[in-house]
């Protein structure tokens, strides 16, 4: 009974082991320095800011939405990844107005400089990000819309 005991302990020993090692050599497995944080100790940087931020959104993003459709208002979240360099990826259009405006936001949005990446413990890491895109319809755009027939 005994020795039925320790060769089942070992066996299960051997499966965890054998099921370890498939997890670390499958594509699944994510290093801990490739993973996406939600709030690092020091938050990613725009170059200039966060005035600089929605500078770019309203002389690049907003008038090309304009452009498309000259009635859309509303607000869109754009979320998007900032990896350890700064680079922008993995975008995301929340509250969407359709796929239209979601194809010339993530365009539009591509074209953003390196922020400053995110930091934890010192080191720079990969981070999450949404950026709001406020639409609002001028009152003059409004009441030419009204008088249409």
């Amino acid at each position: 009974m005994k020795r039925r005991c320790v060769l089942l302990f070992w066996l299960m020993i051997a499966v965890w082991a054998a099921m370890s090692a498939q997890c670390v050599g499958s594509s699944k497995y994510v290093e801990p320095s490739e993973k996406i944080f939600s709030n690092p100790e020091v938050m990613p940087v725009y170059p200039g800011g966060k005035k600089a931020l929605m500078a770019f959104v309203s002389d690049r993003v907003i008038p090309k939405l304009m452009k498309a459709d000259s009635t859309l208002t509303g607000t869109m979240m754009v979320n998007f990844v900032i990896d350890k360099k700064g680079r922008c990826k993995d975008f995301k259009v929340y509250r969407s107005k359709g796929p239209r405006f979601d194809k010339i936001i993530i365009r539009e949005m591509k074209h953003m400089k390196r922020w400053t990446p995110g930091m934890l413990v010192g080191r720079p890491v990969s981070m999450r990000y949404c950026v709001r895109i406020r639409m609002k319809v001028k009152q003059t755009q409004r009441v030419k819309r009204m008088e249409k027939p």
